[in-house]
């Protein structure tokens, strides 16, 4: 659960740093709730443990992608930031 949060916070922070408005990430939340609640209700008919693996290693590789996302941005503002103080 932590891992999903860390992840979609990242996704959803970066969505509203790039379009300057909360409501893409609102949607995207929304969305991400109504696909895995029906990947839920098929649960029962697929290993648990292949489907906590698959979910959880997307969710990390999604987040680790939009963190490293916001920190390229973020080095890309302070360089021209830099550049303009000078």
């Amino acid at each position: 659960m932590t891992i999903t949060c860390i992840s979609l916070g990242a996704v959803f922070g970066w969505m509203r740093i790039k379009t300057n408005s909360v409501w893409p990430a609102a949607v995207a939340h929304a969305s991400y709730n109504v696909i895995f609640t029906m990947v839920d209700m098929v649960k029962p008919r697929i290993d648990v443990n292949l489907y906590n693996l698959y979910r959880n290693g997307v969710e990390i590789i999604i987040g680790i992608f939009f963190i490293w996302l916001i920190i390229k941005e973020q080095k890309k503002k302070n360089v021209e930031e830099c550049q303009n103080c000078t």
